[in-house]
């Protein structure tokens, strides 16, 4: 770090000043019984509620995911393919085989409230005592009331598993300044996403020259990334990870050759657009028989916390204060990864939500832009029939 550069607005010599541990396990805990309930109830009640003119109260991933745990601990693990991607969740989620949606909603409870808890003392750790109550509450509303998270909170998934390993992430990386543990946490997140795992591995490398080289270090190291995965084809990597190429296999029967027409640059900064913006600006929220897709909403709400996150990032990447500087490179690099992928793909940017947060809970004008640009903009490309197709109307 260099001498002109600051460890973070509420850094104490010493150590972590822990905030009021009982409040924010008590508000933690309640927020996520009170999430696996309105989850349970709106999905015991989807029939009813399609009456209405709803659709869109399960998660189709997450139904998957339920079917493999219980089918992986009934099956020799050696003639299923890819198990390595997601072995976590079966060995995270056994419970279910016992408890059934119960054991899985216990779980998911558990690790957003260790997530939580995380993610409020490293709150506390760089913004200090004033701020850091203010900043959890507003992110566990952006949390807890989502309704993408409502839907997978009683079944297995692998959005709420890598939210906890993101948040004591960033706690031991850019607060505690540790290299085992982060390090052991990118290996652990293999296991639940073998692609995600590769971009916190160079998330650490950025953080790393953030933290011990220099602000201008680690924006040079950002744009020199931003450069090569605008310029390299994801095929060219498949030699590192079968994520690559699986990832390539999948964009060409989604998208076709419609980015690749652009050139390598080109659809690399079209795919970074749509990753920041299209949840937030371009919703579909209506099914194909004119209904309200619900799944399409919580999509539509992470999309204002993305919008607002990485204006956010964007506004402090260059602050002295060095922590604070890492968590708005840990966003912008995060993007940059994501991005390389062959399609839009927004809904991997989950696992960063409360760090996406900070946009809504840090600073007013961006909070009522963020707001306005996603009420603004979806009426405006309704207009101009610019929206994506309409929601498969499935329960």
């Amino acid at each position: 770090m260099t001498s002109s550069e600051t460890a973070g607005h509420g850094h104490r010599p010493g150590g972590l000043a822990p905030p009021n541990t009982t409040l924010y396990a008590l508000v933690s805990l309640a927020a996520g019984m009170l999430c696996a309930y309105l989850g349970s109830l709106l999905q015991m009640n989807a029939d009813w509620l399609a009456g209405l003119g709803f659709s869109g109260f399960f998660v189709s991933d997450a139904m998957s995911l339920e079917s493999s745990v219980r089918l992986a601990w009934q099956i020799d693990w050696n003639n299923w393919p890819n198990l390595n991607t997601f072995i976590g969740v079966v060995f995270l989620y056994f419970p279910i085989l016992i408890f059934g949606e119960l054991g899985a909603a216990i779980v998911n409870i558990i690790l957003l409230f260790y997530a939580s808890l995380f993610f409020a003392y490293s709150v506390r750790d760089i913004y200090g005592k004033i701020s850091s109550f203010v900043i959890f509450s507003v992110s566990t509303i952006a949390v807890y009331s989502n309704i993408y998270i409502l839907e997978v909170i009683n079944f297995p998934n692998k959005e709420i598993p890598l939210i906890l390993i993101t948040n004591m992430f960033v706690y031991f990386a850019i607060c505690r300044r540790d290299i085992l543990v982060p390090l052991a946490l990118i290996v652990i997140s293999y296991y639940f996403r073998d692609g995600f795992s590769i971009i916190l591995s160079i998330i650490f490398a950025v953080v790393l020259i953030r933290l011990h080289v220099g602000k201008y270090a680690a924006l040079i190291a950002a744009a020199v990334l931003a450069l090569l995965l605008s310029t390299l084809s994801i095929q060219s990597l498949s030699w590192i990870s079968s994520a690559f190429d699986r990832n390539a296999t999948i964009g060409e029967g989604l998208i076709g050759e419609r980015f690749a027409a652009l050139g390598q640059i080109a659809s690399y900064i079209a795919r970074l657009v749509g990753n920041a913006a299209n949840l937030g600006l371009r919703p579909q929220l209506e099914d194909e028989i004119g209904g309200i897709h619900l799944l399409a909403v919580g999509y539509w709400q992470f999309g204002i916390v993305i919008l607002a996150g990485l204006l956010w990032a964007m506004k402090t990447i260059a602050t002295p204060h060095a922590r604070e500087g890492a968590l708005a490179l840990l966003l912008v690099v995060a993007l940059l990864g994501i991005s390389y992928g062959s399609f839009v793909q927004p809904r991997y940017m989950m696992p960063l939500i409360y760090w996406l947060s900070l946009g809504l809970a840090q600073d007013h004008r961006i909070r009522l832009i963020a707001l306005a640009a996603c009420t603004l903009a979806p009426i405006f490309f309704w207009a101009l029939d610019g929206l994506p197709p309409l929601a498969t109307s499935t329960i």
